[in-house]
């Protein structure tokens, strides 16, 4: 409730249709947040710097490849309004990943991240 009080507007986007319709119901009424299903290929039918904010928490670990990531970043610099500013989090992806992926893909998306976020950083 916290944050539906504090924002104009908001958008919540998710793979899982059952973790939409669990947002739903949290926030069912609040005309400021909308919830919807997204393809698990990072591109988003949103206009060029309709954000001024972004937060992507949740959601790398579970890329099988660098392009995922880099279609994502693409993505967040497209969305972000120039004065934006964004947020990737993640969970301890190591330990979700080990028996996934190899640990050389988990350093590469490790050093991929730090990149990234340092553009952005660079940006500001």
């Amino acid at each position: 409730k916290y944050f539906s009080q504090k924002v104009k507007k908001a958008v919540g986007i998710d793979i899982s249709a059952s973790s939409i319709k669990k947002a739903n119901s949290l926030y069912n009424g609040n005309k400021k947040i909308h919830f919807s299903k997204c393809k698990d290929v990072p591109h988003y039918d949103f206009e060029n710097e309709q954000f001024s904010k972004i937060l992507c928490y949740d959601v790398i670990q579970y890329f099988t490849n660098d392009n995922q990531f880099d279609n994502l970043c693409s993505e967040i610099y497209r969305m972000l309004k120039p004065s934006g500013t964004a947020l990737i989090g993640l969970i301890n992806m190591k330990e979700k990943r080990k028996k996934v992926v190899d640990n050389k893909y988990i350093t590469s998306v490790g050093v991929k991240i730090k990149q990234e976020l340092a553009y952005l950083l660079y940006r500001f």
